[in-house]
């Protein structure tokens, strides 16, 4: 495996420098949408921003297949960080500060420059994904996912401190940001490697996956409302709270820290137990959590019992959806795992879209309250969901349960995950069959 991670360094390096650069720029424009139009705006921010990776999702791929992986690459790569540095020219204009329905002009094209922003991250994360699965064997893949993880949160940890190397948000802090995203073209389009191939799939329905696995769908759901809430309004909570810009960011790191940590021993557990008995475990955690949270947030020189609180949130959000994939997984053919995951993704965007607009608006009209208070009601009705769920179907025997495989929610399950093994074989046989 060490020789496989030594090929594999460059590509993961321009996968960091990425995360960083896209980290730190929606920080940034979480806080200005904030501070310019309050919690609405910025959860509408994030939800453009995760209606254009579901595009991205959907219509990448034929571009992929046309002008092959490094062109799209750097294609998208470029796009991103050129409109992250369109943000601060547009805000800074007077005619653009003109009102349009209700809000300034400038509003309206970071909402729709944040949706941009979703396809070609969409774009780049299957590029690379492909990639990087192309360059491992599958007994090495879990271990190679794992790696990736700890990078992703390490990247989105970096970005997201960033915010702190300015007192304001200058335009500085955009260029910081645009120079790691151009820094993570230069691994890829340098490669000598042969472009992967990008696995061939039929598309499952939301209907059929209901129907294989309704708790492993509404769980992949669920962690997109949660997950792109803490990403989306946490810099909204801080702000409300008075915090200053390293508290804010602390916050930031806290939660990210806690969904890395709590992969591994929560995924191990499933692996034992019911996947099911864990999710109810985990949602009410969660509503205990976000209780405490409500009632500390009123109370003077409670920060670091705050930043607690917020980690753990971060354990029982982050391990939403890889549990939810794994529930599904494990009432599915092998056959049928690509286009089960392509579909939770998606799933899991529209549970952001949905999640980030509604809390962002009742935040702007009833309060910090507001944050802690819907993760914990959608915990909790997980939670119920699951346990009615429980006293319906039986569980999957243990010896027949696919494993837990950490992973965040993008495509790169898709290629790395080892449960993907048979069908890379399967598809491999049928392609020597048809040559012969």
């Amino acid at each position: 495996m060490i020789g496989q991670l030594r090929n594999l360094l460059p590509l993961m390096t321009g996968a960091f420098f990425l995360l960083v650069g896209s980290t730190l720029l929606s920080y940034i424009l979480q806080l200005a949408l904030e501070q310019n139009g309050g919690s609405d705006l910025a959860g509408f921010g994030f939800a453009a921003y995760y209606l254009g990776f579901s595009v991205g999702v959907l219509r990448v791929r034929p571009i992929i297949e046309s002008v092959g992986h490094i062109r799209t690459f750097a294609a998208f790569a470029t796009l991103l960080s050129s409109i992250t540095l369109i943000h601060p020219l547009t805000e800074q204009s007077e005619l653009l500060a003109q009102p349009l329905w209700g809000e300034a002009i400038w509003v309206w094209i970071w909402l729709l420059m944040r949706a941009v922003a979703g396809l070609s991250m969409a774009a780049l994360l299957i590029v690379f994904d492909s990639w990087v699965g192309d360059g491992t064997d599958p007994e090495h893949r879990g271990s190679v996912l794992g790696i990736f993880y700890t990078l992703f949160a390490m990247g989105q940890a970096a970005g997201s401190l960033m915010i702190n190397l300015e007192r304001e948000l200058s335009v500085e802090l955009y260029v910081f940001a645009s120079i790691a995203i151009s820094l993570s073209l230069m691994p890829i389009v340098l490669s000598r490697r042969p472009a992967p191939q990008l696995l061939e799939y039929q598309p499952l329905s939301f209907r059929a996956l209901f129907r294989a696995s309704p708790t492993g769908v509404v769980a992949g759901a669920v962690g997109g409302v949660i997950v792109s809430n803490l990403h989306a309004l946490i810099p909204s909570l801080g702000e409300q709270l008075g915090l200053s810009t390293f508290d804010n960011s602390l916050l930031v790191v806290a939660y990210i820290i806690g969904g890395a940590a709590a992969q591994y021993p929560l995924g191990r557990l499933s692996d034992r137990l019911d996947r099911r008995l864990v999710l109810i475990a985990v949602g009410a955690a969660g509503g205990l959590i976000s209780l405490a949270t409500i009632v500390l947030m009123g109370v003077e020189g409670s920060l670091p019992l705050l930043i607690a609180l917020v980690c753990g949130m971060g354990m029982v959000a982050f391990v939403q959806y890889p549990l939810g994939i794994a529930q599904l997984f494990d009432r599915l053919e092998r056959s049928q795992y690509t286009a089960a995951a392509t579909g939770i993704i998606l799933l899991y965007a529209i549970g952001a879209v949905l999640g980030t607009a509604l809390t962002g608006w009742l935040m702007e009209r009833f309060g910090s309250a507001v944050l802690p208070l819907v993760n914990g009601v959608t915990l909790v009705g997980l939670a119920v969901f699951t346990g009615i769920r429980v006293m319906q179907r039986d569980t999957v025997p243990q010896a027949e349960q696919e494993p837990f495989i950490a992973s965040p929610a993008t495509l790169l399950t898709e290629v790395l995950d080892p449960r993907y093994e048979s069908l890379e074989s399967d598809q491999s046989h049928q392609d020597d069959g048809n040559r012969h």
